[in-house]
């Protein structure tokens, strides 16, 4: 292997350090043995769904057109069953409630008579050679004296015909004088288009036994050149492969997947070919496919043998200089890498002329961020406004982080904590780990820096470690804000070092609760080394005394809005429950939100969470009495750094925030969420930040010496720095419409004036795909400009900071298509799903695998579009699973010609000692019945979890963990159900098998949702698609291309925050919500009857609200601006009256008072249609924006006095 000795510097840079390489020759001997596993598992999908199981003469019981799902060729105007007919069913909605169905024909389907293929060939081909093959089988009896009793034996055909390009005509095979062979002809300038078809023109019979004779199976067809050497066969990009020469996007997608290759076009089937005979963009052979494969390379992270990515050195430096040399060879490493890029760039091969400027745009993307990253480094090595300092806390921290949270986790799955510590306290960065943290540290030191206004995308594929990079991120600005608050001429920390820092937001509560629960342990390590750093000299905490805390904001019905109180949704109220009941489980909402320590592992339970402190909070303990984080360690202040309870958040202002982005329409609804933007001016010892305006005690002093005084070091706190958005790509249709119209009031709220200059936060943004992601990070988040890190070359997954794997250092993914026709949806998955849960529980049973390698493929997952198809597949799957389980098992016995040997497994096996101590009156277990315990997986209805909107969120921790057990351990989840919630929400590596019911509707989703699978073992994912869906259908038709580009095919994201709909659903929302954090008079419920544009204490606010927002939309959407305005100031006009009236007005209605109380009140906010003392619309949630809207149908007069 290449190795490069950096000049003057004792630093070898390898690919791979020889322990690596101990390490990663036994993963490769497991991923080779699971890449058998899965080439087992697709022969049983291809025997089961297409056949000949039993061999090309097999004999069957079963009537074929029954047994046999796909590749049958039916006679003409054969119409699908009505049982069978699935035109009106399912969603191909991507939304976890979703339960639209694709509009399809009305009438019902016809069965398929005919297979066929596209396919451009080179001008001077001459002849093609056609291949077919098939099968028929005839019905013979097994016993003459019974009728009934028959069998299908099956006949293989196989013939040759040559195709004449210059004298197209139809052929009849001589083997069935039904089957014609069709073939067209289209000459175009430099090629011709064939096409072929292989037709069964049988005329339709009475549906009989005898009707099995009609029907041609497992039908192909094979073109290749005369020889079957010359390359006849050419690259095909007009469907799929379409490149839009004025779309930058469109062009550097095609750029990227400029060598993969299309050679033609299903008919009612797939075309495929081998990749390695691709020679000058041209092939000899291809051929169609009933069930077609195409593998997905994993691209992962690519990494030097250098010690500047090892942690520990990281945070060792004596000399900050130091990271100088641990850290440039990334730079040197990367320029390398650059050039040799341009050096490619006049290859015509490689980069085509039509993207000769896209390429050059990519060098310019790529040296952008090796000068970002540089400077980085430049800073860190200066220790710039303590900036080395800082990096050297976050080295410590993140290596405290990954391993106590290894050391947890195998606590968690041992259930019992092992030793006191981990054994080693050290981490390892990936590379684009570091180099990402590198290249934002001059905007995040320098808030005046251009950097500062670019929003950086961070995209590597799922499962990459993209939570990592931004976490190490996180860290740095947490410890930032620490550093910069030490006021040096009383030598202590103001309250200017607190505060919320950085925001992360999810858009699904599972994902949200997951990314918490990772938050957690990183907010415990910051604790570890905040209690144990000194500043030098002294006995003062270098980062002060306030804990590092984690938030976790999203809806009430998860985690408690309230802390105290005796009614249903508070924290006291849960506590009160879950000890009566002697369970966290099962209760909502909930502030158990860990259930486990994140920082040891243990289980905690009910008598874990308390309220108490100072100030007074939901506090959470550890249950282990020597971790450093339970009350026996300390029992005035030690406990976990989470908070749970919107009280405890608004009071405690946590440095990381994870919220959900639909809790952010709360600012209009409620005061309390000022003090997350840093909108507070008071501390109390007893209650945390507050804001005097919203307190009737404004000297706040309690009993016992505690006080509360003046923020120091400035009016407020200073607003979150640093926002991140995870899973960008989900923040779309409706809720990204209206979230991006709400952010136009939160990137407000944490602008702040630095010098006379107004300092944005930064942006950071984390998606799974990347096209059109400049246009939506503009409409979302106003940034003109977005640079995508790590910017890719010239290829697909070459970044330099990751790499396309070659498939003999790792099988990647395979994906198989299956489009079965005449059987119901319902049908072909519960085979499917049989097919793969038999088999692999078969390779188990026969010992012919260790558990380590079946383990990935135990658990199935089968996704669906909508909760309403999950429903109706459910019930299913208990009914028609076992069932086919046993038919495959009986299927198994069938094929072999000795009885399968007995288990060896101690469950099973008994010893002579077991069988003296059986009494006389128990019968000895007979062979038949050790073989039936063998078989336990046979015939049993699979242990199933569902994964969906409907969990409770105390359910869904359960879930997860249930889905972590492994093969070995205990039985696993046979099977788990889910909607999209699984492709946002769940990071469990040995996920190895999966069933797509149905396209999705958007590829971003189809990307997301199955690349959960396969993270560790090589993933098998299995897309059924729905033969009378013509978008279905489209997908199945062109798999091998698209499944090789689907990143190329993500959809443009649709928008359009300031729309006249989204501004009758959100405008009020967002200029009440400004108006009431911004404006402190303003904030109290009762305070919405005193505003008045007029007031000259309040104009200067409302001011700069309006022209927030004309700004906005002015960058975002000018052409709705006059609109806008206009609108803004009718419903500020319309708020202006109300309040003249005589009527008591307020923001809403007070949840804590009787209604009847509030009879004659109004409400300034509107969210029930039929309450008429509710007056302005504004959104409770975000997702309000996704009702449904009922459609009435009218008839007019013309059609009334027709009828």
């Amino acid at each position: 292997m290449e190795q490069k000795i950096f000049p003057n510097k004792k630093i070898k840079i390898s690919l791979l350090s020889q322990e690596k390489n101990r390490n990663d020759l036994q993963s490769s001997a497991i991923k080779k043995q699971q890449d058998e596993v899965r080439q087992i598992l697709i022969k049983e999908i291809e025997d089961d769904i297409i056949g000949p199981r039993l061999g090309p003469e097999e004999e069957i019981n079963a009537n074929p057109t029954s047994e046999y799902l796909a590749g049958i060729l039916h006679p003409k105007q054969t119409k699908v069953s009505s049982e069978d007919d699935e035109t009106t069913s399912g969603s191909n909605g991507n939304d976890d409630t979703a339960s639209l169905t694709e509009p399809i024909a009305a009438n019902s389907g016809m069965m398929p008579s005919s297979i066929g293929l596209t396919c451009r060939i080179t001008k001077n081909t001459q002849k093609v050679r056609a291949k077919i093959s098939f099968g028929r089988y005839k019905p013979i009896k097994k016993d003459d004296d019974n009728k009934y009793d028959v069998r299908y034996k099956r006949e293989p055909f196989e013939e040759i015909i040559d195709l004449d390009i210059a004298n197209p005509k139809t052929k009849q095979l001589e083997s069935d004088e039904n089957l014609k062979l069709k073939y067209s002809v289209k000459e175009l300038d430099s090629e011709n288009v064939l096409s072929v078809f292989l037709v069964n023109d049988r005329e339709q019979e009475e549906r009989s036994r005898s009707f099995v004779t009609d029907c041609i199976f497992q039908a192909k067809i094979i073109l290749s050149s005369i020889d079957n050497e010359e390359k006849i066969f050419l690259d095909d990009k007009s469907y799929f492969g379409k490149t839009d020469t004025n779309d930058p996007d469109s062009m550097l997608f095609g750029l990227l997947f400029n060598s993969r290759k299309n050679f033609g076009t299903g008919h009612t089937c797939a075309v495929e070919w081998d990749e390695e005979n691709i020679s000058d963009n041209m092939i000899n052979e291809i051929f169609t496919s009933q069930i077609p494969k195409q593998r997905v390379l994993r691209v992962s992270p690519f990494e030097l043998d250098m010690e500047g990515l090892d942690m520990k050195k990281l945070y060792s430096v004596k000399n900050f200089e130091e990271y100088n040399s641990l850290l440039t060879p990334i730079v040197q490493e990367y320029e390398n890498w650059i050039k040799n890029l341009e050096n490619k760039i006049s290859d015509e091969k490689i980069v085509p002329n039509q993207f000769k400027e896209t390429a050059k745009q990519q060098l310019v993307e790529c040296k952008y961020a090796l000068e970002r990253i540089n400077a980085g480094i430049s800073i860190i090595s200066k220790n710039e406004d303590g900036a080395g300092e800082i990096f050297q806390f976050v080295n410590r921290v993140m290596a405290l982080q990954q391993s106590y949270g290894k050391w947890a986790k195998q606590n968690v799955k041992n259930k019992k904590v092992e030793g006191n510590t981990p054994t080693e306290i050290n981490g390892k960065w990936r590379l684009f780990q570091v180099a990402f943290i590198l290249m934002n540290i001059e905007s995040i030191i320098h808030p005046k820096s251009v950097d500062r206004k670019i929003a950086d995308l961070l995209w590597f594929p799922t499962g990459g470690g993209k939570t990592e990079a931004y976490l190490g991120l996180v860290t740095f600005v947490i410890a930032l804000r620490r550093m910069k608050g030490w006021d040096k001429n009383s030598n202590e920390m103001t309250e200017q070092a607190y505060g919320v820092n950085v925001i992360m937001r999810y858009t699904l509560r599972l994902l949200t609760v997951q990314q918490f629960q990772r938050a957690s342990a990183l907010m415990c390590a910051c604790e570890h080394v905040r209690k144990l750093e000194k500043i030098p000299g002294t006995n003062e905490k270098k980062w002060g005394d306030e804990p590092f805390f984690v938030g976790l904001w999203v809806g009430g019905g998860t985690t408690p809005n309230r802390l105290e109180g005796e009614l249903p949704g508070t924290c006291e109220w849960a506590i009160k429950s879950a000890r009566k009941r002697h369970t966290i489980l099962n209760i909502s909402p909930s502030p158990f939100q860990l259930i486990n320590c994140p920082w040891c592992g243990q289980e905690l339970d009910e008598y874990c969470y308390e309220i108490g402190g100072i100030p007074k909070q939901c506090r959470v303990f550890c249950s282990r009495d020597r971790c450093e984080f339970s009350k026996k360690s300390n029992p005035d202040g030690d406990y976990l750094p989470v908070l749970v309870v919107d009280d405890d958040i608004y009071r405690r202002c946590p440095s990381l925030l994870i919220a959900t982005v639909d809790k952010f329409a709360q600012i209009a609804w409620q005061e309390k969420p000022a003090s997350i933007f840093g909108l507070v001016d008071k501390y109390c010892q007893k209650c945390g930040f507050f804001r005097s305006q919203l307190s009737s005690d404004s000297a706040h002093n309690h009993q016992g010496g505690l006080e509360a005084w003046d923020i120091r070091g400035g009016k407020n706190l200073i607003p979150p720095e640093l926002i991140i958005q995870d899973e960008l790509h989900l923040i779309s249709g409706p809720l990204g419409t209206l979230t991006g119209l709400y952010e136009t009031a939160i990137d407000l709220l944490c602008t702040r004036n630095l010098d006379g200059a107004k300092v944005l936060p930064k942006i950071i943004a984390s998606t799974a795909t990347t096209k059109t992601s400049s246009t939506q990070i503009h409409s979302l988040f106003g940034r003109e400009d977005t640079k995508i890190f790590p910017p890719q070359g010239f290829n697909f997954g070459d970044s330099f900071f990751a790499k396309e794997q070659p498939v003999d250092d790792d099988p990647g993914k395979m994906y198989l298509g299956l489009c079965a026709t005449g059987k119901s949806g319902l049908t072909i998955l519960g085979r499917a799903s049989a097919s793969l849960l038999r088999k692999v529980r078969y390779l188990k049973e026969e010992k012919l695998y260790p558990d380590n390698v079946l383990d990935p493929y135990f658990t199935l997952v089968s996704y669906f579009n909508s909760i309403r198809e999950l429903g109706g597949a459910e019930k299913s799957y208990k009914d028609s699973v076992p069932g086919f389980m046993q038919r495959i098992h009986e299927n198994e016995l069938q094929k072999t010609t000795t009885k399968p040997k007995l288990a060896e497994s101690n469950e099973i096996q008994l010893s002579m000692e077991d069988l003296q101590n059986i009494s006389e009156s128990q019968p000895i277990p007979e062979e038949e019945d050790i073989e039936k315990a063998k078989h336990k997986w046979v015939n049993k209805i699979p242990k199933t979890e569902e994964l969906t909107g409907r969990a409770e969120s105390g359910e869904i921790p359960e879930i997860l963990r249930s889905l972590e057990i492994e093969l070995g351990e205990k039985d696993p989840l046979d099977l788990l159900l889910s909607t999209n919630m699984l492709s946002v929400g769940v990071d469990i590596p040995r996920l190895g098998v999966m069933i797509i019911n149905g396209q999705p509707k958007n590829h971003s989703e189809y990307i997301q949702a199955t690349g959960r699978i396969g993270r560790v073992a090589p993933g098998l994912i299995l897309a059924s698609y729905a033969y009378l869906k013509p978008r279905d259908l489209s997908h199945y038709e062109n798999f091998k291309y698209y499944h090789s580009t689907f990143f190329k095919n993500v959809e443009p994201v649709s928008i359009t925050p300031f729309a006249p709909r989204a501004r009758d659903a959100g405008l009020f929302g967002i200029f009440v919500g400004l108006v009431r954090t911004l404006i402190p008079r303003l904030s109290k419920n009762e305070d919405a009857q005193l505003f008045d544009p007029k007031n000259p204490n309040f104009l200067k606010s409302l001011t700069d609200i309006k022209d927030t927002i004309e700004g906005r939309v002015d960058s975002i959407d000018p052409s709705e601006r006059d609109d806008t305005i206009k609108q803004l100031n009718e419903l500020i006009e319309r708020w202006n009256q109300y309040r003249k009236k005589k009527i008591p007005l307020f923001y809403r209605k007070n949840p804590h008072k009787y209604a009847k109380k509030e009879e004659n009140d109004w409400h300034l906010l509107k969210t029930d249609e039929h309450d008429e003392n509710q007056l302005i619309k504004t959104p409770n949630s975000l997702r309000d924006a996704e009702q449904e809207q009922k459609l009435w149908y009218m008839k007019d007069q013309d059609e009334e006095d027709e009828s």
